[in-house]
């Protein structure tokens, strides 16, 4: 077994991964951090060259970092890329956590209709200003805080990367977050990042 790690990616957890890969005797190898909106202008050639630079003659080698630079190498067939995508949608778990989820207020749509039903969606909300993100983990646009009187503006910016009329997007109402934790669920126990 053999890892790509995607350097300076999840800093808080990379040098103690690093080092059990190597105590358990196994091959770690570094690649630069690559940006999301790199990856996007990047060539898919030069991206899996960056890869195979360290592993020339292997593809079967499981990658740890970015969900972009992931995405890429799973679609040019990197073996090693571990990514049920699916299973981390907002549609997949917002019906499951109800109120304990943050957008549980949540409205979905497609994104081309968002400007057709512009109006029943701030009325809904019974405010001029909500929050938009897609439904997909891979994030298609950056979630946003959209006001009403620029809604054009702010679909015009999110569509910048020729987002499919039928991406789902998820509505919401907007909060004050403080805070934000990340946590995994193993054999029962939280862990907090």
């Amino acid at each position: 077994m053999k890892w790509l790690i995607e350097d300076g990616m999840f800093k808080e957890n990379e040098t103690e991964l690093i080092k059990v890969l190597i105590d358990k005797d196994i091959e770690v190898k570094l690649m630069p951090y690559v940006p999301f909106d790199e990856i996007v202008i990047l060539e898919e050639e030069k991206i899996i060259n960056q890869a195979l630079k360290l592993f020339p003659e292997d593809k079967d080698v499981v990658f740890y970092g970015s969900l972009g630079f992931a995405t890429k190498l799973k679609e040019l067939g990197w073996k090693g890329v571990y990514a049920e995508y699916e299973k981390y949608d907002c549609l997949t778990y917002l019906p499951v956590f109800k109120n304990e989820a943050l957008n549980y207020d949540y409205l979905m749509m497609p994104y081309g209709d968002i400007k057709n039903k512009s109006e029943m969606i701030y009325n809904f909300y019974h405010n001029d200003k909500v929050f938009m993100r897609p439904n997909s983990v891979l994030k298609e646009f950056a979630g946003q805080v959209v006001a009403q009187n620029f809604l054009d503006e702010a679909l015009e910016v999110m569509g910048f990367y020729d987002v499919e009329d039928n991406l789902l997007t998820v509505i919401s109402s907007c909060k004050e977050v403080e805070k934000e934790w990340r946590f995994v669920v193993s054999k029962g126990e939280i862990s907090r990042r």
